[in-house]
């Protein structure tokens, strides 16, 4: 409270001795900045209240405590009286010329003062190429207090007419650095130079993620012989563990070269902040996103970030530095700004030299900034795509790549965790990454399942564009002929953004195809295949292919069915056609002679008759008597007539079988039949001896039961036979079959055949 009073006192006196006066006070400046740039700019004010007593209006205390409560932000103020003398102090303080220059800002944007900017140019070279220093300020004390005069015609204080005579007298003097003035005008300049020629940036992004960075600095030969032993020592000292220097002499100019290889972003850091006298800071850096929409599978990104300082190089009055920076042509760049004391601008790179480098930008500076993105894709020699049709809709996919150029194993690393990464979630997948004997990398990427998810698959090599379409109308492993449609259509500028040397394209199981809308190769065997040579990796792919492909394996398996139905007809065929010829020969033995067997048979077994119509009488005889039926009116054409037995046949004691089916027996064997046997299958015919009954069929024999029925006295049941009854005079013997197998006689009830065993029907 008791400075607030003083204070007011003080203004109080002031301005009464401006008003009463009409001289107004003086206002004198000291500005000091010291060797470590921090300083003070000191403002005094004075008048004598005594001279200015009849020109006062107001309170003085009133007063004095209005300009106190309105000191700009920046400025510390102090007062004191001493007598009739009043002192009023403006101090802006500051450690460094930057807190300097934005405290003067502030003072000035609250009056509405608009300065261009640098308000404060300052230049001290640490360098063998200037001596001295230059300092500039836009700017003088009456600009930065005059916000002091208007505030006090605003209150009220001093009249409008009178604002001019508040400050009657200013004074400035000054001591920059031990550089001393006296002008309104802060300036100082003391510099003397050594010419430089320039200097350039060579920037190389590697690959792999290192860098190449060359600087080279052009001092001409004046330079080198007024102080050659010094700008050498300078220069050298600037070299770190990380880089190499040295010196070369062509055409009048020297060249220092400082060339650092494969480094990574804090080395390069590390050797331009060397370079540039700033040891221990930052001034570069680098990132490789881990993702980028626009980064192909075999790009890599580096956003670099520079903060170029060549204040120790600076070689004429103004400050500044020929730099130009290059960029090497293996990288796209993209977003490239340049920050500099007069702006920001967007650079591209506008000429190549015969080096392979880029002018990303040239300027005159001693301080920028640059930034930009560096998009470099790894040149590849050759691209081999092969598409292979599998039955059910599959489909293989194998994508090979063959880079240019000589290799290194940690690039062949780098390339396969890079593609292992893109590839994590998708069907497809890094099948080999190999560094070839030539130092080529090969990369060979694969898939295999339905063709509806084939481009899906390879979304991550190809990017989201490609597409591949499989249609067919046979999908079972045989058939006869197969009709497929493909169109495939892909870009490869998700792999690199580079030309390639060459583009093998093979599809294979498609048959026999016909190109659609673009100029192709012929089929090569049983593969389609077609070749691009100096391909634009921006350029489409696109095939559209319609194949038809002829099963032979399907043809020759239904000509082996066929084979085997068409046997096993003429099979069947001859199996009937010689039963039925069989047949007809068995019938024709039935028509002659089992006739003549027959007649034969009735006439050794008829007895003789003595008369026309009376049967002869016969001695006893072994010799068995069969009783024939009457004749048919005429004789049978067909298989013999079965008959019911009409008489039986008499089978006398001492039979015997010579081993000979029952038809060919005769009683000069050596068995004897025994009396009262049967066969063991039905009687065919039968006969009565001495009560029993006997019959034939094969050779095995069992005992049989007569009957009451069947037993009857053998004579009383021959009845007399005519001459025209014999079974000479008829074609067909009561009680015989034929069999149709060999056409020998059977009993007539037989089932099977007593010579050859024929099944009888």
């Amino acid at each position: 409270m008791k400075k607030i009073k003083a204070l007011c006192a003080a203004a109080a006196a002031l301005l009464g001795a401006i008003l009463l006066t009409g001289c107004g006070g003086n206002l004198n400046t000291d500005l000091t900045i010291s060797e470590d740039l921090s300083g003070v700019r000191h403002m005094v004010f004075t008048a004598d209240t005594e001279e200015n007593k009849d020109h006062m209006t107001g309170d003085v205390t009133s007063i004095t405590a209005t300009v106190a409560s309105n000191i700009p932000e920046g400025i510390d103020f102090t007062s004191s009286v001493d007598g009739t003398a009043v002192t009023y102090t403006f101090d802006i303080t500051f450690s460094d010329l930057e807190e300097y220059e934005q405290k003067v800002k502030g003072i000035l944007d609250a009056q509405g003062k608009t300065y261009s900017e640098p308000l404060i140019e300052w230049l001290k070279p640490a360098s063998v190429f200037a001596t001295g220093i230059s300092y500039r300020e836009n700017f003088t004390t009456s600009d930065l207090m005059d916000w002091f005069p208007t505030l006090l015609v605003n209150a009220g204080y001093v009249k409008e007419g009178d604002k001019g005579n508040v400050f009657y007298k200013v004074a400035q003097t000054y001591s920059v650095l031990g550089e001393e003035g006296n002008s309104s005008w802060v300036s100082v300049d003391t510099l003397t130079f050594q010419p430089l020629s320039g200097i350039a940036f060579y920037q190389t992004c590697n690959p792999d993620g290192t860098f190449d960075r060359t600087v080279q600095v052009m001092v001409p030969q004046s330079t080198m012989d007024a102080v050659g032993d010094d700008v050498r020592a300078f220069l050298d000292e600037r070299s770190t563990s990380v880089s190499t220097n040295s010196w070369n002499t062509d055409g009048g100019v020297n060249t220092y070269t400082l060339e650092g290889k494969h480094l990574t972003a804090d080395q390069v850091s590390s050797m331009m902040a060397a370079f540039y006298g700033r040891a221990g800071e930052t001034v570069y850096s680098a990132a490789t996103p881990e993702t980028s929409e626009s980064t192909s599978l075999f790009t890599v990104d580096h956003s670099v970030q520079e903060e170029i300082d060549l204040t120790d190089f600076v070689s004429n009055a103004y400050g500044d530095v020929d730099l130009t920076y290059y960029v090497k042509d293996n990288a796209e760049y993209a977003g490239a700004v340049l920050k500099t004391a007069s702006g920001e601008s967007t650079l591209y790179p506008y000429s190549r030299d015969e080096s392979g480098f880029e002018t990303l930008f040239y300027t005159y500076t001693a301080n920028c900034t640059v930034d930009y993105t560096a998009v470099i894709s790894y040149a590849i020699d050759t691209v081999n795509v092969t598409l292979a049709l599998k039955n059910g809709g599959n489909v293989q996919r194998d994508l090979e790549f063959y880079f240019a150029g000589k290799s290194t194993a940690e690039e062949m690393e780098q390339f396969r965790v890079k593609t292992e990464k893109a590839l994590e979630g998708s069907a497809a997948e890094l099948k080999d990454c190999v560094l070839e004997k030539d130092g080529r990398i090969r990369v060979l990427v694969e898939y295999s399942g339905p063709a509806s998810r084939c481009a899906a698959a390879f979304e991550p090599v190809l990017g989201p564009y490609s597409q591949l379409e499989v249609t067919t109308n046979a999908h079972a492993p045989l058939y006869f002929k197969k009709i497929t449609s493909v169109y495939d259509a892909f870009y490869l500028d998700h792999v690199t953004e580079q030309p390639i040397g060459k583009v093998n394209y093979v599809l294979r199981g498609i048959g026999n195809v016909e190109p659609y809308g673009f100029d192709a190769s012929a089929m090569d065997g049983r593969d389609y295949k077609v070749s691009y040579t100096d391909y634009d990796p921006g350029k489409l792919i696109s095939l559209t292919l319609v194949g038809e492909k002829v099963n032979y394996l399907a043809y020759a398996v239904a000509g082996l069915i066929g084979l085997l139905v068409l046997w096993a007809v003429v099979m069947v065929l001859i199996t009937v056609i010689g039963g039925a010829a069989k047949k007809r020969r068995a019938q024709k033995e039935q028509m002659t002679a089992p006739a003549q067997e027959a007649s034969q048979a009735a006439e050794e077994a008829a007895p003789s008759t003595e008369g026309e119509g009376e049967p002869a009488e016969h001695p006893e005889s072994d010799l068995p008597t069969t009783a024939v039926a009457e004749p048919a009116e005429e004789a049978p054409t067909g298989p013999a007539v079965e008959a019911p037995v009409e008489a039986a046949v008499e089978w006398p004691d001492g039979f015997v079988m010579d081993g000979k089916p029952a038809a060919e027996a005769t009683i000069d064997g050596t068995t004897e039949l025994p009396s009262g046997t049967w066969l063991d299958r039905k009687p065919e015919a039968a006969a009565t001896e001495g009560g029993a009954e006997k019959a034939w069929f094969g050779s095995l024999l069992k005992e049989a039961v007569p009957t009451e029925e069947d037993a009857a006295p053998a004579e009383e049941d021959a009845p007399a036979l005519d001459e025209a009854d014999t079974p000479a005079a008829s074609t067909v013997v009561a009680g015989v079959r034929y069999c149709l197998q060999c056409g020998a006689s059977v009993p007539e009830g037989a089932n099977f055949c007593i010579k050859c065993g024929f099944k009888m029907e």
